[in-house]
């Protein structure tokens, strides 16, 4: 009933509209993708700039926490050092210094005990292996060492085995000079 053009026409016309709302129906999907993916970049690129400012916020914290354990460090009358398990110095605070006569350079370059009293060096070997058979114990401790004018003062601290802990790994020494205490206790002796 219809001619082979009209019938050519009418199956063109239909390839040509079923094209276009395929490529409609495309091009929608494509659209509402993108969409999503903008939100999503927008969503992603907020979360950077307050993560950003979570670690400008953090780092300010961290900052003024490290300032004031520095200045506790750095204002404590008693020497605070750090070694490592061969006894040798890797930190010395200045109360360190201020006690000993020895700059933390000076003490690095001298071996472990080489300010120790000969007569208490065993006392120093001894205390050093009992903590560190154990992690994170303690003992205390009194022995001579030498000033770096020459001579012999006495402290008296407590070492600490903290060799394991992750933030530290090294054996921590609060001590303080007792030489004046000792005076003392020998003169009332007698």
């Amino acid at each position: 009933p219809f001619s082979i053009e009209l019938g050519v026409s009418l199956i063109l016309t239909f390839f040509v509209t079923l094209f276009v709302l395929v490529v409609m129906f495309v091009a929608r999907k494509i659209n509402a993708e993108a969409r999503v993916r903008r939100v999503g970049e927008h969503k992603l690129e907020k979360m950077k700039t307050e993560l950003e400012q979570e670690v400008v916020v953090r780092k300010e914290e961290f900052d003024q926490t490290e300032r004031r354990y520095r200045a506790l460090i750095d204002q404590s009358i008693d020497g605070i050092s750090l070694s490592d398990a061969n006894n040798e110095f890797i930190f010395q605070s200045p109360a360190g210094e201020r006690i000993t006569g020895y700059s933390f350079e000076e003490r690095t370059k001298l071996p472990g005990t080489a300010i120790v009293h000969p007569d208490d060096v065993a006392n120093v070997y001894s205390t050093m292996a009992t903590i560190k058979e154990k992690p994170f114990s303690s003992a205390k401790y009194q022995w001579r060492v030498r000033h770096k004018d020459g001579h012999y003062l006495w402290i008296e601290g407590v070492a600490t085995n903290l060799l394991d802990d992750p933030n530290i790994r090294a054996i921590l020494n609060n001590y303080r000079d007792i030489t004046e205490r000792k005076a003392a206790e020998e003169k009332i002796a007698g």
